[in-house]
């Protein structure tokens, strides 16, 4: 195989690890999972490449330094992703722009930071809908606060995404 062989045989791994990686990307709610999984079959690819290459010494380093990224970087992964974790909470009631306000006022004191408040009412029907997107801690209970929102007045229906 000449050099230019193993150049299209490592584009066609490389497309491989891509699409395996992507795959690996999934969007739950509001937030983005699997980025350090589509990270690491990159690397696992780079460092297949490099053996695949007669190149042992430099498989050696990138996997030494993969490992060292996995492991050094996973506490403040923790800690940033916890900070960062959105959800999306949905109210339907028959109340009207007044329940925004209840919202604002209750979410704090349930550990939750809001980011952003959509409203589509429809007068027709007499209903309110109200999309909030909040930080939300890995210690708030999904049932404390559903069953918190659920006793606001005029409340009708709560998802949590």
């Amino acid at each position: 195989m000449t050099f230019s062989g193993w150049i299209w045989s490592d584009l066609g791994e490389l497309a491989l690890a891509s699409l395996l990686g992507g795959g690996a990307i999934i969007k739950a709610g509001v937030t983005i999972q699997g980025l350090t999984t589509a990270a690491a079959i990159w690397c696992s690819a780079a460092i297949g490449m490099a053996a695949g290459a007669r190149m042992p010494i430099h498989a050696l380093a990138l996997t030494a330094l993969a490992l060292l990224a996995l492991v050094a970087f996973e506490p403040l992964e923790s800690v940033l992703t916890r900070r960062r974790d959105l959800r999306r909470i949905v109210v339907d009631a028959t109340s009207g722009l007044e329940l925004v306000d209840r919202l604002r006022a209750l979410l704090p004191s349930l550990g939750l930071r809001l980011q952003s408040v959509g409203v589509k009412q429809q007068m027709d029907a007499g209903r309110i809908r109200v999309t909030i997107t909040v930080n939300y801690p890995e210690d708030v209970s999904p049932v404390t606060l559903l069953s918190e929102l659920e006793r606001l007045p005029g409340v009708l229906d709560v998802e949590l995404e």
